[in-house]
């Protein structure tokens, strides 16, 4: 078993966060003796000091994680925005009975907006597969049993803690 200076004696440590573009640009330019002195790089290993064309590749490697690391944090809130709004339009659609059912609603002026309680606002994974009722051809202690409840239970972590209360109390009827 490795100790604890053993497990340490080789790492790379790098902060996308504190990364800027010059730094980006360091890290193809610079020695990575240079980069350790920067506050977004961290690295001890046999290739700090080293100048070889393998340290250029490996050092590209690591431009390109760093990269795209940035790319993530950019993204973040227009990502976040976009599943939101999806996740909307699913509630919105399941409330109205569907696309048609949505459209005939907005004719009659009656669309029904989802509700953003707890208990009803569904997620897009609740929205993708929306059974709630184990497989009833299986008795408890039954090995279909179990794995109907897995994965009933694996589609529910997704959900919020009220909807998960209800749908086990009303659904599936058992109480904890």
């Amino acid at each position: 078993m490795a100790t604890d200076e053993e497990f340490c004696e080789r790492y790379l440590l790098v902060n996308a966060k504190e990364a800027s573009l010059y730094d980006l640009a360091c890290i193809l330019i610079c020695s990575t003796s240079f980069l350790n002195t920067k506050n977004f790089y961290d690295e001890q290993s046999e290739y700090v000091g080293r100048s070889t064309r393998g340290n250029l590749r490996r050092r590209f490697v690591i431009f390109v994680s760093i990269l795209a690391q940035k790319v993530f944090i950019w993204a973040e809130k227009p990502v976040t925005l976009i599943g939101a709004l999806i996740e909307l339009w699913l509630n919105l659609l399941s409330s109205n009975g569907g696309f048609f059912g949505l459209q005939i609603n907005y004719i009659r002026g009656k669309v029904v907006m989802p509700e953003e309680s707890p208990e009803k606002f569904v997620s897009i994974i609740g929205e993708l597969d929306n059974r709630l009722k184990v497989d009833e051809s299986s008795r408890k202690g039954d090995g279909r049993y179990n794995s109907s409840l897995a994965i009933m239970a694996a589609k529910l972590s997704y959900e919020n803690e009220a909807f998960v209360k209800a749908a086990i109390q009303d659904q599936l009827k058992v109480s904890y």
